[in-house]
């Protein structure tokens, strides 16, 4: 078997066939939240909503449709990192998800600081659908 470099060219090529796929009607959808630590909504998919939960560093994010109906994000995989809701950077920390147990439409999310201590902070969340 002969192995052969690949060009920047075919990388890019690549790339642009795998984002065209990714964004082919019927594929995958995707919602975004930015919330504040406060939980308020800052920006992000239309049909987000946000709100602070139970303790200072424990979020849920939910989703609904043009129409106002909830959409089902239970089939999802779910991405929070820790991020402003303007300029500047947040101070080192993680941020945690999992689907929301009394909701199907919601995300629950958790901010922690760097020794795992939970702390109220602003974040960014990404929900792709198949």
């Amino acid at each position: 078997m002969t192995l052969r470099p690949i060009t920047l060219a075919a990388f890019v090529l690549a790339a642009v066939s795998t984002a065209a796929f990714a964004a082919a009607p019927g594929r995958a959808k995707v919602y975004t939240a930015v919330v504040a630590a406060d939980g308020i909504f800052s920006r992000g998919s239309t049909g987000a909503t946000s709100a602070l939960i139970a303790a200072p560093s424990s979020y849920q994010v939910s989703f609904v449709d043009k129409d106002g109906l909830p959409v089902d994000v239970r089939g999802c995989t779910y991405n929070a990192t820790l991020g402003t809701t303007s300029t500047g950077v947040n101070p080192p920390g993680v941020a945690t998800t999992a689907q929301r147990t009394t909701a199907t439409n919601a995300v629950f999310v958790r901010t922690f600081d760097m020794t795992a201590s939970p702390v109220a902070s602003s974040f960014h969340l990404q929900v792709a659908c198949p």
